[in-house]
């Protein structure tokens, strides 16, 4: 399933930019490493991994709780949508994740919206959005 996701994530990119050059494609591919190492992250539950891809001037002025994910399992992890933005120096997807809260067993569906921009000093793509919102709370039937 981890290769059918990357071929439609390129596939999704690539497509539009059929004429692109060779910097837009590594582009893509070096987005395509930071997206598929976080995706590889929440999929396993390892959100204190995950968070270390959120841009350290965001993460500055959040106070993240890990103890609040202790409770969660990520059952799936697929992306919906995605594709670049502004100059190609930031990029967008939708994941849908697919997750329950361990003592009491509902899955959930959240679709998370992230935005990542380019670091180009360091060379790296963060993620502007932080983590995804899960939701907790037992809703009513």
């Amino acid at each position: 399933m981890k290769k059918k996701s990357i071929f439609l994530i390129a596939l999704i990119v690539w497509l539009p930019f059929g004429c692109a050059s060779i910097a837009e494609k590594a582009s893509m591919e070096k987005i395509a490493l930071f997206t598929d190492a976080y995706r590889d992250a929440i999929r396993a539950s390892a959100f204190k991994q995950a968070y270390r891809f959120v841009d350290p001037e965001i993460a500055k002025d959040q106070k993240v709780d890990f103890d609040r994910f202790k409770n969660i399992q990520v059952v799936d992890y697929e992306v919906s949508d995605c594709g670049l933005l502004r100059d190609r120096g930031e990029f967008f997807q939708v994941a849908e994740i697919e997750y329950y809260a361990r003592d009491g067993l509902s899955l959930r569906t959240l679709s998370d919206r992230q935005l990542w921009k380019l670091d180009d000093k360091a060379g790296v793509w963060l993620l502007q959005t932080g983590l995804p919102d899960f939701q907790l709370q037992s809703r009513p039937d």
